[in-house]
């Protein structure tokens, strides 16, 4: 990765975007917090240099960087914009947490860390001092990459730390402003969110002795990624996950500590969303071992096969290659998620794009991975699928009878089930006649003959609950191209259901109406039509 890639057109074209997007959705869509130093002018407006310059990579490389792939501040970034004549404003907002952020200029990952456990430790009325030794242990547990020695130097550079005795520890000023405890969580969930990624906050407060501010929390969104059943990654032996009932997790895994009961949950593959639900319970299994599979030189996880080339391994964190990972044994906390008795199926309605849109962060490899809850909330509005409820708490008999499996429909034509998918993600989960349906439910109907044409088309497509899909095929249903209602045959007109659809509008999405010649040639073909 190198910023010198970077030219003035590839800047001008993310301002632009920022302009056209605005702030909050551009920082979010790229992974970044809003900036407290150092912000680009252009034209007498202000922007978040950081985020600007992340994405300015991307044009010009095709890499978009995140928060986390490289440091702000003067060195970097503020002397990339200068060098293509940008003006920089390094004026700092004017709060506490913004001042301790001003002092903090382009901290290695180490440095970073040494902040955020020396914040920790005073927030306990402990006095955060270090040494090489007790900085080295602590950078070794939690395996953050850096030279103990280097940091303690680099640490005395800092006007937030003071030596005494051989050791480093906050200044005075730091002190001070982190006595409001706000600030202090302000300022370390700045520092993990942008330099320690790979860090999770909240098992390193808690280690530290001290839990993360409750602040009012209100429920939260995620995404979870099963793969068929069972979780395989490099560093570990997977995890068995029934889908549509329980998902289990250790506490190896980031955001596991933040996942709690009445949180939304999306259930996702490497392609779609499987379903939605709310959680129910958590079941915690404290002081279980596990085998973790590491690089035999660095001894972390980050490690990838290779299907062409030897050895098998390849380390992403040291670059060093081998036939066979190292093994160790570790004690977790191996925690279960119900949620059972509130999911919902969506089958691909939601698709892997849709759910990028609606992550809070770019860590695209994370198994439990956070969403905006509000928007979350809104697609599954869009798409009409009910919001589960946190109190939608299933009998102990309900949730014994659902067991872990469902049925499905077997497919026999090419296509099928993406052409159902697709109109899922058109339509929402609606069927046409009847309105907002489950899953399950729905099934994708052709409005021309498929045996005929052989060919699936989103516009002559609609999704229709079963029984109704059977009526329409047979043409006791149908619907009428200019008025975009419901004919049901009169021989259903004894049936008290099926005789309130008749005169009824078709229930699509406004603007997404099928293809009305086609609709046009199953009405006069059918003898609802008639």
């Amino acid at each position: 990765m190198s910023l010198a890639d970077i030219t003035r057109d590839d800047v001008l074209r993310a301002i632009a975007e920022y302009d056209d997007i605005e702030r909050s959705a551009f920082l979010r869509r790229y992974g970044f917090r809003g900036a407290r130093s150092y912000f680009l002018v252009h034209n007498g407006r202000s922007y978040d240099s950081k985020a600007i310059v992340g994405v300015a990579h991307g044009y010009a490389t095709g890499r978009f960087l995140r928060a986390s792939d490289f440091s702000g501040g003067r060195r970097t970034v503020a002397a990339t914009l200068e060098r293509l004549q940008f003006k920089i404003d390094a004026d700092v907002a004017d709060d506490e947490p913004g001042e301790l952020l001003g002092a903090v200029e382009d901290p290695s990952k180490a440095e970073a860390f040494a902040l955020v456990w020396a914040v920790c430790q005073y927030c306990l009325g402990t006095r955060a001092e270090f040494d090489v030794a007790r900085l080295g242990s602590l950078l070794t547990r939690y395996g953050v990459p850096g030279s103990a020695e280097k940091t303690i130097v680099d640490l005395r550079l800092s006007e937030l730390w003071t030596l005494a005795d051989g050791l480093v520890g906050l200044s005075e000023r730091a002190e001070s402003a982190l006595s409001d405890r706000d600030v202090a969580w302000e300022f370390v969930a700045h520092l993990t969110d942008t330099y320690l990624t790979e860090i999770d906050l909240v098992d390193l407060l808690r280690s530290a002795g001290l839990p993360a501010p409750a602040r009012g929390r209100a429920h939260r969104a995620w995404s979870l990624l099963t793969l068929s059943g069972s979780r395989d990654f490099q560093g570990n032996d997977g995890y068995a996950d029934v889908t549509g009932a329980t998902y289990t997790y250790d506490s190896t895994v980031a955001h596991h500590a933040e996942l709690a009961e009445g949180d939304l949950v999306l259930l996702r593959d490497r392609e779609m969303a499987l379903g939605t639900a709310s959680v129910e319970r958590i079941e915690v299994q404290p002081n279980r071992t596990k085998i973790r599979r590491q690089c035999p030189d660095c001894r972390r996880t980050g490690f990838k096969s290779r299907t062409r080339q030897t050895p098998r391994y390849l380390c992403l964190d040291c670059r060093h290659t081998f036939d066979e990972p190292a093994t160790a044994e570790i004690e977790v906390t191996v925690y279960t998620a119900h949620y059972g008795g509130t999911w919902y199926s969506l089958d691909g309605a939601i698709a892997k794009a849709d759910i990028e849109e609606l992550a809070t962060n770019r860590a695209m490899q994370q198994s439990i991975r956070p969403l905006d809850a509000d928007r979350a909330a809104e697609l599954l509005g869009q798409l009409a699928v009910p919001l589960p409820q946190p109190n939608d708490t299933p009998t102990p008999e309900a949730r014994e009878i659902r067991g872990g499996t469902r049925s499905a429909t077997v497919s026999v034509r090419n296509g099928q089930g993406d052409f159902r998918r697709t109109l899922l993600r058109w339509y929402g989960l609606r069927c046409a006649v009847t309105g907002p349906c489950p899953e399950e439910a729905l099934e994708a109907a052709h409005l021309r003959g498929f045996a005929e044409h052989q060919r699936h088309r989103r516009e002559e497509g609609l999704l229709l609950r079963a029984d109704i899909h059977t009526l329409f095929d047979r043409g006791l249903v149908a619907v009428d191209p200019e008025r975009l209602a419901i004919v049901v045959d009169p021989r259903l007109m004894h049936y008290e259901d099926y005789a309130a659809l008749d005169g009824r509008p078709l229930c699509v999405p406004e603007g997404r109406e099928p293809d009305r010649s086609a609709l046009a040639e199953h009405y006069a073909a059918s003898s609802a039509g008639r």
